[in-house]
């Protein structure tokens, strides 16, 4: 386990872009802090990060002395090193409480905040670059570098979990859409999905924050939680691809819930559909999915990352985790199209969207690829 690490930037960051690159960690970061001391803080599951900036003056010298080492100490794997060192704008300093390990989320927002950066991580006396891949090393020294879906090994869930969990995302966004007054009847409406998650054994699949939201009373769930329980429907439409029930949306498309609820026999919204006999489809086609998904939630981070065109279709042959195929994905002046424009210049309100139902996509890609058996403790940093 580690508890920290450094930032070599040659391009430097802000809070605000700090914050934006670890924004995937919303789900579980209970407290989000910047200020003068600490550029960026997380609070929340189980981990406490603070992310500090070495002040300007100082770089130079301490640069000077991280030479000495790389000279005295290390094993140069690529001259990527030498530019990377020389061009240093910016270092910051992380401590992570209790500590973090290769592939968990932590790892994954370095390789993140360094890539925004334009940067390499020094950790453990090594030098990695956003991909986690060693640039310089100690001799002989042990440290994980593999970064990716293949990092550690993945336990795809059975079709019969992703059938069940379906109608548990479909239950948590049914629940939204009650709140929202979204549906004709609501009380009625709420007590027909309340004794069906009974009935049907859904209950047993729900996470504890799934199940307290779903049972919580008309009225009382507070707006930011209607919000996130109805952008689950996103997740629905990818466990229904992914079980051949039904096709998956453009990436810019938001699916419709009843046409999903029909396809998964989810009751409370489709009463007299049949229950589907859930079936997976070939793992090839699922780890296809998953890249493409990938690369398109990437696409929109990155460009709150750092705004300005990408060339998409090059990056579809180049990406880190794996070429993909453009087959059916909108692409505009080689770049990913948003509402038939290139995401640089799409409308913003489409743009946000297009963000959040590619989070959930992923998310729920992720999670039937093997990811992790909880939903929830699936990481989609980018």
């Amino acid at each position: 386990m580690y508890q920290h690490a450094t930032l070599y930037l040659t391009r430097p960051i802000d809070a605000r872009t700090a914050r934006a690159v670890l924004g995937d960690a919303a789900r579980i970061v209970s407290e989000v802090v910047a200020d003068s001391e600490r550029l960026v803080g997380l609070r929340g599951g189980g981990v406490e990060l603070r992310l500090s900036a070495m002040p300007a003056a100082e770089i130079p010298s301490h640069l000077d002395g991280l030479r000495g080492y790389v000279q005295a100490r290390c094993a140069v794997l690529t001259p990527e090193l030498a530019s990377k060192v020389d061009e240093t704008r910016q270092v910051l300093g992380l401590v992570i409480e209790p500590g973090f390990r290769h592939g968990d989320a932590v790892w994954q927002w370095l390789g993140a905040l360094a890539r925004a950066g334009s940067g390499m991580i020094f950790l453990a006396g090594a030098f990695l670059d956003d991909r986690s891949r060693p640039l310089a090393a100690p001799p002989g020294l042990q440290l994980e570098t593999t970064r990716g879906p293949e990092a550690r090994p993945r336990t795809p869930p059975d079709a019969a979990r992703v059938l069940r969990r379906a109608w548990a995302l479909a239950a948590v966004a049914e629940r939204g859409f009650l709140e929202a007054g979204a549906r004709a009847d609501v009380e009625r409406a709420f007590g027909r999905l309340r004794t069906w998650l009974d009935l049907s054994g859904t209950r047993t699949e729900l996470e504890p924050e799934e199940r307290a939201l779903v049972e919580a009373p008309l009225g009382s769930l507070h707006r930011q939680q209607v919000v996130d329980a109805t952008w689950r429907n996103e997740g629905v439409a990818v466990l229904a691809w992914a079980l051949g029930l039904a096709e998956l949306p453009a990436h810019d498309e938001q699916a419709d819930s009843e046409p999903l609820a029909a396809a998964l026999g989810f009751t409370p919204l489709a009463p007299d559909v049949p229950t589907p006999s859930p079936s997976l489809r070939p793992a090839d086609e699922l780890a296809r999915a998953e890249r493409r998904l990938l690369a398109i939630h990437w696409r929109v981070r990155e460009l709150q990352v750092s705004p300005g065109p990408v060339d998409f279709v090059r990056f579809s042959q180049e990406a880190w985790f794996g070429a993909f195929d453009l087959f059916g994905i909108a692409v505009a002046e080689r770049d990913l199209a948003v509402g038939g424009a290139p995401i640089v210049e799409a409308d913003e309100a489409v743009v946000r969207i297009t963000a959040s139902i590619a989070a959930e996509r992923h998310q729920a890609i992720a999670w039937v690829c093997g990811d992790d058996p909880r939903y929830s403790a699936v990481v989609t940093s980018t």
